[in-house]
């Protein structure tokens, strides 16, 4: 990659990331306050812990067995 396409790379990066941040906001102010938002958000949350104790369970057990 010349420096020329870096530059974009880095343009479209810094692009994505800004809407991606935007987004993000925008639903963490709807699940304040509409019920409906803050419980798929709280339900979100929860299957995100779910999937890191997952992980972290099979990481201990590959270590194990």
């Amino acid at each position: 990659m010349n420096e020329k396409e870096l530059a974009e790379a880095k343009k479209q990066i810094a692009a994505m990331k800004e809407y991606f941040s935007g987004a993000l906001e925008m639903a963490e102010s709807k699940a304040e306050t509409n019920e409906h938002e803050r419980e798929a958000m709280l339900y979100a949350q929860g299957d995100k812990v779910r999937k890191i104790i997952s992980a972290e369970s099979e990481v201990a057990y590959s270590k194990w067995s």
